[in-house]
């Protein structure tokens, strides 16, 4: 939902109702996104992916250094 910063100063009850249903309101100045109100417990966008099965989470969290040792490992095997 959107809405203009004269309305949410007008009726502020009826964005902060939208919000409180889990709903993001966006609010705006001459047709310019200024700022956005959201539910604190919303989900972020990756839960919401993960949730949808839009994208899977990692099934191995690995360490970055130890993806690289297992990688130069791997170079040096194939003598490349």
């Amino acid at each position: 939902m959107q809405i203009t910063l004269t309305e949410l100063r007008r009726t502020p009850g009826h964005a902060l109702d939208r919000v409180r249903a889990g709903h993001e309101v966006v609010v705006t100045e001459a047709g310019v996104p200024m700022f956005r109100m959201v539910p604190v417990d919303r989900p972020t966008r990756y839960a919401e992916l993960v949730a949808r099965g839009a994208i899977r989470p990692p099934v191995h969290a690995r360490d970055p250094l130890e993806i690289r040792a297992a990688s130069l490992a791997a170079w040096d095997a194939t003598g490349e």
